[in-house]
């Protein structure tokens, strides 16, 4: 089983193919929504009151566990971005919320999971999910700019319990403190991750273990309609095919590499939650 943890939200997109108002999206939704076309999948998270029932019926009906998914009485997250033709994000509004900084309590039938990813939230739910989770065969994580610069002590007590790290290049040079690759991997993976996962968007994705890297292309995408949640997406199908594995090889790592692209470019064919969800 994957267990994975992220946010649930109410996004709203403008990009150059159109505009949607608070559409369901969050790294959990995203996450679960790709991981499970591939694998079972539970996710734990927070949200508002005012989040609409259908997404999670729709998840469910997926097979998604969704039994970790707590409802408080205060507002939803939501996010508000729009997009230029060369994807470029711009965020025009935040809105965070208490319940984002709430540690979701994991049901005792999610314990012990294969993987368990900690999806990009605030780093310390993703410590209080990992403390809760039982003793997960392999851990992944997650995590964006902001949690770098405001969250750094955390983040560091988490890698040196991490199996994957996933960043972009600008989370990499954020950790690593070096703007060559090489270099802030090595830093990266001297605090405890056995591979650090680089997305490069259009450029695919980079894999480096130890004495090995791995590059795999990006899916062509006739036409990219909104890029929100690529991220999210991607992790769902690399978790998804490490778990149908079960060991962290480079070959295993490959494959998972090469299911996360194809999720990632399912994820942009559509706004929302639509592109991952018409699939199975």
């Amino acid at each position: 089983m994957i267990l994975g943890l992220g946010t649930l939200a109410l996004d709203t997109v403008e990009t150059p193919t159109g505009a949607v108002h608070e559409v369901p999206g969050g790294s959990a939704l995203y996450f679960a929504s790709a991981a499970s076309a591939l694998a079972p999948v539970a996710v734990v998270g927070v949200t508002g009151a005012d989040f609409p029932v259908e997404p999670l019926a729709r998840l469910r009906a997926r097979g998604v566990d969704v039994s970790g998914i707590v409802r408080l009485d205060q507002p939803t997250f939501r996010w508000h971005a729009r997009y230029d033709g060369s994807g470029h994000r711009e965020v025009l509004s935040v809105h965070r919320g208490a319940a984002v900084r709430t540690v979701p309590e994991v049901p005792a039938s999610l314990h012990d999971p294969a993987v368990l990813f900690l999806g990009s939230t605030d780093p310390e739910v993703q410590l209080g999910v990992l403390e809760r989770a039982g003793t997960p065969g392999v851990v992944v994580l997650d995590t964006m700019p902001h949690w770098i610069r405001d969250g750094r002590r955390q983040l560091s007590a988490l890698l040196s319990r991490v199996d994957v790290l996933l960043v972009n290049q600008e989370e990499l040079e954020l950790l690593g403190g070096d703007e060559e690759e090489a270099k802030a991997v090595a830093a990266v993976r001297a605090a405890g991750p056995a591979w650090v996962v680089v997305t490069l968007g259009a450029g695919g994705a980079r894999a480096h273990g130890q004495g090995v890297t791995l590059h795999v292309d990006a899916i062509a995408v006739g036409r990219v309609v909104d890029p929100t949640g690529a991220g999210d997406a991607f992790a769902g199908g690399l978790v998804a095919s490490l778990a149908e594995a079960g060991d962290l090889s480079a070959e295993v790592m490959r494959r998972a590499l090469r299911a996360g692209v194809e999720m990632g470019a399912r994820a942009v064919s559509a706004f929302s939650l639509e592109g991952l969800l018409e699939t199975r």
